[in-house]
Order: structure tokens, then C-alpha cells, then sequence
């Protein structure tokens, strides 16, 4: 979708896209809380997946809510607010298609989700592709994209899933807005998870806010372009950690230990693999790569190479992640997370004034660098403390 609005639009188009998406993502992914990781580990049955889904509905509204309020205060063009709340929509729809997708990969049935993301992948990038190419406006694309969404969620994933008991509980919940006690136990237990979650994604948005700021939207368009080359590498790692998920939790509930830091070890030694692999192709062949956005973008080939550096140690902090998850860690990640904010929002204000985009890359990367170490103590200690009182 960058690489089409780049094309056919002008980086001040893709500022804007930009800045909906750093707008709407750490609101959604708190209202989350991360509730798909819960449902896929809940192998004991602590709550239904109605609960799930009722909790989901619950907090999905909440972050409409909440988007609106923050994109008429940012006050920006009518235009620009429009776009806001059409990806916020879009947004919640693949909140409700994730719960679902949690469902499934606690069953194990990965290959329903692949599927229902290749449809979803296929579908909107299509719509929006063609709604940019021929009308060249950017709300008519976002409108394709919450079409998309909706169509998939409704014609694939609820029709998969016994449609007619989904929609039954879709409308309940509309009718009723007072909060279940089974969702209020959820919310309890995952608000931490969203905490964590919320400032990955703020410390994801925080450069782009200093950008838009110091340097606009121009500046901002191209460097959030360079920054989703990392994107193609978080899908393979973030599909092999919804896999083992599970699996993980499983070995740590039974105490299997060997099998646990085996599986663990192999995960972070791909992520490392992937990394690897990602830098030698970036300095091998970045010019050719920036070519697929245009000329504007190939003379900014030092932001790419420092992104591509934070995303390749973002794919080992994926795995740190999806195993702090796996044994229970979550509110040492809120803390840990916080602190890297707090790193990075520092790092930004020393460097984006002077150096611009190269500046909040290389922010990224010192932020990066520190929580890895800080996830892996986490690790050992916490794994260490339990092996220590069975």
C-alpha cells in the first residue's frame, strides 16, 4: 500500500497515511490487550471463547471512541480526520477477525488463519490499489480498506466459525453496553499486556510524531515508506511466534525445560538467521530496493540501511516477546517498555531537531539495542526464579 500511495501520489499523501496509522495503532493495540496471546495460551478453559469475543467488542468500541477524541484535538484537515476514523474502523474489524484468529490457533488450526490473511491481503491490497491508481484520493482508498476488512470478517472469518453464534453475540453486545463480569475478569488480567503492547506501538509512533514536527509530513511520508521494508521480515517472524505460542506455554505449564529453552534458543538463532539475511540484502542491493517507491527515495538509502538494522534486531525482540508472553511475564514488559519510551522520546528530541529522519532511526536503534538486553535478564531471571521453587 506504501509503495502505491508513493507511486501514485506524493510523499505528503503518504505523511498523511502515516500519521492515521501512528494515530490509530498504539489506541487500538491497547484496547487489544493483547487478548489473542491469552485466548491462544488459555488451554485451561478459564473463559469461553464468547467471553473472549463479547471483551473484544467491548473494548474495540472504546477505541473508536477514544480515536475520535484524540484526532478532533489534534485538529488536523476535515479530510485528514475522515481518514483517521476510517482506518480506526478498519482497525476494529480486524480486532474482532484477530479474537477469532486466536480461537483457531488455540486449536492449532493455523492454516484457517493463513488463509483468511492471504483473503485479506490479497482483497484490500486490490481495492486500495485500485481506488489510489484511478481516483487518486486518498479517503476513497482508505473507504476500500475498511470494505475489505469488513467483507473478509463477515464472509470468511464468521462464516468459518459457525457465523450464525457470532452474530448472535455481535448484536447482544451492541444491545447491552454494560460490561460482563467475565470481561471485566479479562480486562483485569490483560490490562498490563496492553500496557506493553500499546508502547511497542508508541515507541514504533514516537519518531514519526518528532518528523511530522520538526521536519513534515514530506520528511515524515518517506521515512514511514523506508520503514515498512521491515514489515515483509515481522510477518515471518510474527507467524512462527503465533505458532509456537502455544507450544511454549505448554512446555512451561508442564516444566519441561530442555524442551522449552531448546525451542526458545532455535527461535531467537532465526531471528538472528533473519537479520542477518535482511542486512546482507540491504547493502547489497538498497538502491534497487528504494527504486520500487521512486527517485525521491533512492537518495535516502543511509535512513534505509539504519532502519533495516533496528528491524533486524527487532525480529530477535519478536521472540523475546512472544516467550515473556508464553511464561506469564506481563507486567515486568509494561515497566520495561516504559522505560524504553522514555529512552527514545529522549533520543528523539536530542536527535530528530538536527539530523531529521537519520536522527530517528538512529534513535530506533539505541532504544533497540537496549531493550534486547533488558528482555533477555528478564528472561533468565524470571525463568530461573521458577525453576528455583518447583
Amino acid at each position: 500500500m506504501l509503495v502505491i500511495l508513493a507511486r501514485w501520489t506524493n510523499a505528503g499523501t503518504v505523511g498523511t497515511f502515516a500519521l492515521a496509522l501512528a494515530i490509530t495503532a498504539p489506541i487500538t493495540i491497547f484496547f487489544n490487550m493483547q487478548l489473542r496471546a491469552v485466548i491462544a495460551t488459555d488451554h485451561a478453559g478459564a473463559h469461553t471463547f464468547i467471553d473472549y469475543l463479547r471483551t473484544r467488542l467491548l473494548t474495540s468500541a472504546a477505541a473508536l471512541t477514544v480515536t475520535a477524541i484524540c484526532a478532533a484535538s489534534v485538529r488536523p484537515k476535515a479530510s485528514t480526520v475522515c481518514v483517521i476514523l476510517l482506518v480506526a474502523l478498519s482497525k476494529a474489524a480486524e480486532s474482532v477477525t484477530d479474537i477469532i484468529h486466536g480461537h483457531w490457533q488455540l486449536l492449532e488450526r493455523m492454516e484457517a488463519v493463513g488463509k483468511s490473511l492471504v483473503i485479506r491481503g490479497i482483497l484490500t491490497l486490490a481495492m486500495f490499489a485500485s481506488a489510489v491508481i484511478i481516483a487518486q484520493d486518498l479517503l476513497v482508498a482508505v473507504v476500500t480498506l475498511l470494505a475489505g476488512s469488513v467483507g473478509v470478517l463477515l464472509f470468511y472469518d464468521c462464516r468459518r466459525i459457525r457465523s450464525s453464534g457470532v452474530v448472535r453475540t455481535i448484536l447482544h453486545s451492541l444491545k447491552h453496553a454494560s460490561t460482563p463480569g467475565s470481561a471485566r475478569s479479562l480486562v483485569r488480567r490483560t490490562f498490563p499486556l496492553g500496557v506493553a503492547a500499546t508502547l511497542i506501538s508508541l515507541n514504533t509512533a514516537i519518531p514519526r510524531y518528532f518528523i511530522e514536527a520538526h521536519r513534515g509530513s514530506r520528511e515524515l511520508g518517506i521515512f514511514a515508506a523506508l520503514s515498512y521494508f521491515v514489515v515483509a521480515g515481522n510477518m515471518v517472524i510474527s507467524a512462527i511466534g503465533q505458532c509456537v505460542l502455544p507450544r511454549l506455554a505448554r512446555l512451561y505449564t508442564r516444566i519441561h525445560w530442555m524442551e522449552f529453552r531448546r525451542t526458545v534458543a532455535t527461535l531467537i538463532w532465526a531471528g538472528m538467521g533473519l537479520g542477518v539475511f535482511t542486512m546482507l540484502v540491504s547493502l547489497t542491493f538498497s538502491r534497487q530496493l528504494l527504486s520500487i517507491y521512486g527517485p525521491d527515495y533512492v537518495s535516502a538509502s543511509k535512513i534505509f540501511l539504519l532502519l533495516m538494522a533496528v528491524g533486524s534486531l527487532g525480529y530477535v525482540l519478536s521472540i523475546f516477546n512472544f516467550t515473556l508472553n508464553a511464561i506469564g511475564s506481563y507486567t515486568i514488559q509494561s515497566l520495561l517498555f516504559a522505560a524504553v519510551s522514555v529512552l527514545l522520546v529522549i533520543c528523539c528530541q536530542i536527535a530528530v531537531p538536527r539530523h531529521g529522519a537519520l536522527g530517528a532511526a538512529a534513535s530506533l536503534l539505541i532504544a533497540g539495542c537496549f531493550q534486547a538486553a533488558a528482555s533477555a535478564v528478564i528472561l533468565l531471571h524470571d525463568t530461573r526464579t521458577v525453576r528455583r521453587g518447583q
